[in-house]
């Protein structure tokens, strides 16, 4: 009985949260569409999201490069 109780009780608590998570998916949706738009707003964040984090995807992509770089010196050293 205990083991039925546990579940029903991570069953629902699963269902507030997936519930709470629709609300929250519904009212951004409802602010995203609702007058005023600031498009001049829109356009300083994505300028700050995108433009300004190009240091953070440089360094990212460099290090991924030298990490499979350095992965595929050791394959092709042992078996190539």
């Amino acid at each position: 009985m205990v083991f039925i109780r546990k579940l029903g009780e991570v069953s629902v608590k699963a269902l507030l949260r997936l519930g709470r998570m629709g609300i929250f998916l519904a009212k951004t949706l409802c602010y995203t569409v609702t007058p005023p738009i600031k498009f001049s707003l829109i356009v300083k964040k994505i300028q700050f999201i995108g433009f300004q984090s190009i240091s953070v995807i440089f360094l990212t992509g460099a290090f991924t490069g030298m990490v499979l770089g350095y992965q595929g010196y050791n394959t092709l050293s042992r078996f190539g």
